[in-house]
């Protein structure tokens, strides 16, 4: 093979040009020649030392001198093979990223900071009759917005499509018949593909979020910081590249929808990958014609339904050397604030038995949000087309019932402050056969008098909204179970939170803090009275305590003070409680100085993406929980 004398600036570039562009790219060779020649131009002077270009090959069998940047396809692709073959060190040497020509490019071609290929080079289709043939690539690539660490920019996305059964393969996913099924490992790549129009790098969706889990950082939070991060990159380094793409440079600005369904989509996908029992299976997530939000919530709900709702009750084996925790205490309490809207449909007042608390049934489902072709309705699809009229009187968000109460009648007002309400739970496998049958959680409406430190009219009241959710959380931080309040927190939800979490193994739950001990305990023993078995069960294993951060606060003698008091019996500095004298029982709060964070993500979810965000973050905190324990030598 014949040597080639050329410019040390061209064999730059064309070191550049073999790695940039990928060796299964349609017209390769001829990209690489355009960009050797035009970035190269105006670099290079003919009459230059001939001393200093380089020689590539052996010269005795003849010397080829390239002139200037005059550099075809044939003989790129010559020079790189004697490169590749003789002078491999060139390789590493002449390895810099000089790309400012590929930022400048405005032209519908390959020539882009960022060249991505499918997935799959062979069809996979097992109904294809040409299945495992090469695929064509396009030559035409689409050109979308990838958004990185250092900023958003134009890549050139190529595709390819069978020819037999006209299946669509881009990087991330294949479609076929209006279908979209993502690959299996799709979130393991150096991109992440949303859309023929949108990508994200995984390192950049890995730094989002932890963002999220640890710092509690919202959508719009994270959207907004990146954007404001790379404006001035936007302004310059893609003031051409936004000319084919986009009509204007605004557009590159990351949109909180847009990041949101990138993050649901990759934990979806991961989520899949692992509950997949053939592990030889190269597909994973389908999503169809209804369009990408609705696919995810369908996703979200079918995760749940498969056992995410399973997979929380693992963290109650776990046990650590932190004081209390393998002494079989747990802190329960609600965050009101990590509230979602939900369904206004009618509430119906049901009562079970006499050895029973009232119970009223609604409609936890999430209410139209609307779009260009449909109204938003507060009610959800199943009771919308019911001619159900809307409450008359409606709380606004973050409003509690005292503030409707003002603008209501007495009347109103009486039946708006008995409007407590839990609902069906698809987990509900291990509450007494009795109590299970009704789908649904009973409300605090007893007949027993009220007791307890917290008075009624100081519970906040929620309508059209759930209420948070309730949480079991040991003494070193590990969330145990949680459930989410579809009204005002009471002792009856507690109950039933109690049955459903404790029953599996009551030595791991003899004391219990909670900040309504002292009215829960009552309401428990009045259900014993009348003949309760779970309420039995409980109080026959269970020790009550008011935490110590709000049992200071408690006015009642069974509470406090401490000292002198013959009725204290709730205080956890008791003698009779020395086992947990030295527990962190302010551990919720603690939690929930975290756990408040994320109420400006899920203020708008719907039920089962509710669901599902929660069930990644707390999986994620727990994780990152045992780690820090097991580095402390706590485990």
């Amino acid at each position: 093979m014949v040597s080639y004398e050329v410019h040390p600036i061209l064999v730059h570039a064309l070191v550049f040009a073999l790695r940039h562009y990928p060796e299964n790219l349609p017209t390769r060779w001829k990209l690489i020649s355009e960009f050797v020649v035009t970035s190269t131009d105006g670099f290079i002077n003919d009459n230059c030392n001939r001393k200093s270009r380089l020689i590539i090959g052996n010269k005795k069998k003849g010397c080829k001198v390239i002139e200037g940047n005059q550099l075809d396809h044939i003989d790129c692709k010559k020079i790189a093979s004697l490169i590749t073959k003789e002078e491999p060190s060139l390789l590493k040497e002449w390895n810099t990223e000089s790309d400012e020509y590929l930022w400048s490019n405005s032209q519908k071609n390959g020539h882009k900071p960022i060249i991505i290929l499918p997935s799959t080079t062979i069809c996979i289709n097992g109904n294809c009759s040409a299945m495992g043939s090469t695929l064509g690539i396009r030559n035409r690539p689409s050109f979308p917005i990838v958004y990185t660490n250092k900023g958003p920019t134009v890549a050139a996305l190529y595709s390819a499509t069978c020819s037999k059964c006209s299946t669509y393969y881009s990087y991330s996913y294949f479609e076929r018949d209006g279908c979209r099924t993502y690959f299996k490992e799709a979130h393991m790549k150096e991109y992440f593909q949303t859309s023929t129009a949108t990508l994200f790098s995984c390192e950049f969706m890995n730094l989002l979020h932890h963002q999220i889990v640890i710092g509690g950082v919202s959508f719009q939070a994270c959207s907004e910081i990146y954007n404001a991060v790379h404006a001035e990159h936007c302004k310059t380094k893609l003031n051409k590249l936004h000319t084919f793409a986009r009509k204007k440079i605004e557009t590159f600005d990351l949109n909180e929808e847009r990041l949101e369904e990138a993050w649901f989509l990759l934990n979806l996908i991961e989520y899949f990958d692992n509950m997949a029992e053939d592990s030889s299976t190269t597909e994973t997530v389908f999503l169809t014609k209804k369009g990408t939000k609705q696919d995810i919530d369908d996703l979200c709900r079918l995760a749940y339904d498969e056992g995410i709702w399973k997979e929380i009750s693992k963290w109650q084996n776990h046990e650590c050397s932190v004081a209390g925790c393998r002494q079989g205490y747990v802190t329960i309490d609600g965050s009101e604030k990590l509230r979602r809207p939900m369904c206004a449909a009618p509430r119906t007042a049901i009562k079970l038995a006499r050895n029973m608390p009232k119970v009223i049934q609604c409609c936890p489902k999430s209410p139209i949000v609307g779009n260009q072709s449909q109204k938003p309705s507060p009610f959800c699809v199943e009771h919308e087309d019911q001619n159900i009229e809307p409450p008359a009187k409606k709380a606004k968000v973050g409003q509690n019932v005292q503030g409707a109460e003002r603008e209501a009648s007495s009347d109103q007002a009486d039946d708006l402050s008995s409007s407590t309400v839990t609902i069906e739970l698809p987990d509900m496998n291990v509450v007494p056969e009795y109590f299970a049958s009704t789908q649904s959680l009973p409300n605090n409406n007893d007949e027993s008098v009220h007791v307890g430190c917290k008075l009624k009219q100081n519970v906040d009241r929620f309508y059209n909204r759930t209420a948070g959710i309730l949480t079991m959380i040991k003494p070193c931080g590990i969330i145990v179970d949680y459930t989410e309040l579809f009204t005002c927190e009471s002792p009856s939800q507690v109950f039933v939170f109690l049955l459903r979490t404790c029953t599996r193994d009551w030595s791991k739950y003899k004391y219990i803090g909670y900040d309504r001990a002292c009215e829960l305990e009552p309401f428990l023993q009045n259900l014993a009275k009348k003949g309760n078995y779970g309420a039995q069960e409980i109080l026959s294993h269970v020790t009550f305590v008011v935490d110590y951060f709000h049992c200071i606060k408690h006015t009642r003698p069974t509470c406090m003070p401490l000292e002198n008091n013959p009725l204290c019996k709730y205080h956890p500095r008791l003698p009779m409680h020395d086992t947990i004298s030295n527990v962190n029982t302010e551990c919720a709060e603690q939690c929930f100085k975290w756990l408040n964070n994320f109420k400006g993500n899920v203020r708008r979810m719907t039920q089962f993406r509710y669901k599902f965000f929660l069930w990644v973050i707390i999986k994620c905190r727990n994780e990152e929980t045992e780690k820090k324990l097991k580095k402390k030598g706590k485990m």
